[in-house]
């Protein structure tokens, strides 16, 4: 019996090595576009902004980054850092 997410069925396997730099790498094989391709170098920038804004918010405001604020607040930064970052969404 074959095991997989009904969504991802039929799709080739993302390896990431284990790493972040893996990880966002499989994301732009995994997620590409015609238009606004940010470079593996714009994804890491990004990344590391919003590790250090997600460890800000984790012990300023205790909790995890789950919950609903806390992910909201992330996702509104991760869309600011990458119209910033990424040239072609200015």
């Amino acid at each position: 019996m074959e095991k997989s997410l009904s969504d991802l069925n039929g799709t080739d396997p993302y390896i990431h090595d284990g790493t972040v730099q893996g990880v966002l790498r499989g994301l732009m094989n995994a997620l590409t576009r015609t238009t606004h391709r940010p470079e593996l170098d714009d994804i890491a920038a990004i990344y590391l902004d919003l590790r250090k804004a997600a460890r800000k918010i984790r012990v300023g405001r205790g909790g995890s980054i789950f919950e609903a604020r806390a992910f909201e607040d992330l996702a509104v930064l991760a869309r600011e850092l990458a119209a910033h970052q990424i040239s072609s969404l200015l």
